[in-house]
This record gives structure tokens, C-alpha cells and sequence, in this order.
């Protein structure tokens, strides 16, 4: 991860939750084991995160699947 620089920009990963769980292990700068504890995702869950200038990345938002009727919900 790298700080963006002065332009705004907005990136969209798409990807399975193995490696959701290895970025969110990287952005809380948590030991490289961590990820293989991290709860996996509902499907189609949002995780958002903010890169700041200052080069901290904090986690926003993890597993949210508000988005999805209940209906549509895995758990």
C-alpha cells in the first residue's frame, strides 16, 4: 500500500476472501499469521478502507453487506 499523493483517487479490488482477510492483516499491520484467523466474508460483503496522505490506512469498514436485501444475505 502506498500513500495516493495529492489527487483523489477511488480503487475498487475485487477479489475472494482469503485475500481480503491477507490486505486486512496488512492494513492493521497485524503479524502475517493473522489473516488465517480473520472471520471470511459474507458473500458480495464491502470492505472499505481510506489511503491518507500521512500513510496510515484505516479499516472503514469490514464484511458489511448491508447493500443486500435480507434475503440475499449468506449468514
Amino acid at each position: 500500500f502506498r500513500p495516493p499523493g495529492r489527487r483523489e483517487r477511488h480503487i475498487v479490488v475485487v477479489c475472494h476472501g482469503n485475500l481480503i482477510g491477507h490486505l486486512v492483516a496488512r492494513l492493521l499491520r497485524a503479524p502475517m499469521s493473522t489473516w488465517l484467523m480473520i472471520a471470511p466474508g459474507q458473500h458480495c460483503s464491502i470492505c472499505t478502507c481510506v489511503m491518507r496522505s500521512n500513510g496510515r490506512f484505516p479499516l472503514m469498514s469490514y464484511n458489511d453487506v448491508e447493500h443486500l436485501p435480507s434475503a440475499m444475505r449468506t449468514r
